[in-house]
């Protein structure tokens, strides 16, 4: 229950009750509920292979009426973070373009956070939900961080996993990042931390950190698009982030715009729950 609940990204009583509602309705018992968690009743397997026959002939209806409406096309301008970028929405692109090539997008890669209601840009993937404008707003998951190191510089550490954080090499992003969250947080718990190298890359912290420099703060996880770094070892509880999903309301009427909205909830859902399952491999999570 736990592991689906993960995988739907709600909590599991909210999953349990709604079971627990289906199972009303239906009339039925549909799992076994025992000490070592649940399984699927006689009725539960069958409601599952109805389930995913249901859900193949959604698809059939729904791509049927999709393509009898007009074909998205125009311009949708979308602002993020490079990471985002460069780890979810680039390796989607192409089929994005084969299955709408009338849509263009600019890919706006910045920290700073532009005003979708005054038109800086129509669709932003990002790391805090807007407290005000005219926005829709959808949460595609949350995540923890870590800090990472490759193998090479930990080995020529003389006290190796067990080195202190403050005695680490550390690789900072530029000073206008480190206000968020989690930046904060690693100077309130190591005061003394001093960086040996700033850069306002992303990719950049990345290659510093693979080529054995130092150490540095990136999402937990990030072994499965990194497989040659690790996660340092630390008692340290910093702060998760949400990953939203916005889009101006009155842009939201846009085919393009909502076909773009699809495609980032399709390239980014999935791969996140890749991601939460590498953190789960890497422990201490």
């Amino acid at each position: 229950m736990t592991q689906a609940a993960e995988r739907l990204m709600m909590h599991q009583s909210t999953v349990s009750r709604r079971l627990k509602a289906l199972e009303e309705g239906l009339g039925c018992s549909l799992v076994r509920r025992g000490s070592q968690g649940v399984s699927p009743t006689s009725s539960g397997k069958r409601l599952l292979e109805l389930g995913i026959e249901m859900e193949k002939q959604a698809r059939v209806i729904g791509d049927h009426f999709r393509k009898l409406r007009d074909a998205p096309k125009g311009l949708v301008r979308v602002t993020t973070v490079e990471e985002i970028a460069v780890q979810f929405i680039i390796p989607g692109l192409s089929g994005f373009r084969k299955r709408w090539p009338e849509v263009e997008i600019d890919l706006l890669t910045n920290f700073r956070i532009l005003d979708l209601g005054r038109g800086e840009a129509d669709v932003s993937v990002r790391l805090v939900r807007p407290e005000k404008g005219d926005l829709k707003a959808f949460k595609l998951g949350e995540f923890g961080y870590g800090i990472y190191a490759s193998s090479g510089y930990i080995k020529q550490l003389p006290q190796g996993w067990s080195t202190p954080l403050e005695d680490l090499d550390w690789i900072f992003m530029e000073k206008g990042t480190m206000q968020m969250p989690e930046w904060a947080y690693i100077q309130e718990q190591i005061p003394n931390i001093r960086p040996i190298l700033r850069s306002n890359s992303f990719k950049t912290v990345v290659a510093t950190v693979q080529a054995g420099l130092g150490v540095a703060l990136m999402p937990r996880g990030s072994s499965y698009f990194y497989p040659d770094l690790e996660r340092f070892s630390n008692p340290l509880d910093i702060p998760k982030r949400e990953l939203w999903l916005c889009v101006a309301a009155d842009r939201y009427a846009s085919a393009a715009v909502q076909a773009v909205c699809e495609f980032l909830q399709e390239v980014m859902v999935h791969p996140l729950q890749k991601v939460r399952a590498q953190a789960r491999k890497e422990g201490r999570e």
